[in-house]
């Protein structure tokens, strides 16, 4: 099978063709190997919110939830 992708940034072309020059193979042996990759460590739909959430953000809900709690802070004096 034949696969075209059109409309990839010059960054991203650009470390593809990084990437192919350090392994010493073509880009599309580079691609093909990062899509199928990606493909098989994807989440599945039905994960939980929790693993969904550590591969977004690479920590645990309350771990990030605690990190960023002054984020989350209020102040009363901007809603006056």
């Amino acid at each position: 099978m034949t696969l075209a992708i059109d409309g990839l940034d010059a960054a991203t072309l650009e470390g593809l063709e990084a990437e192919s020059r350090r392994r010493g193979v073509d880009v599309a042996a580079v691609a093909r190997d990062i899509l199928q990759n990606a493909l098989r460590t994807a989440p599945a739909r039905n994960t939980t919110i929790s693993t969904t959430w550590r591969n977004l953000v690479g920590a645990d809900a309350e771990e990030f939830l605690s990190a960023t709690a002054d984020l989350r802070r209020i102040d009363p004096e901007l809603w006056k």
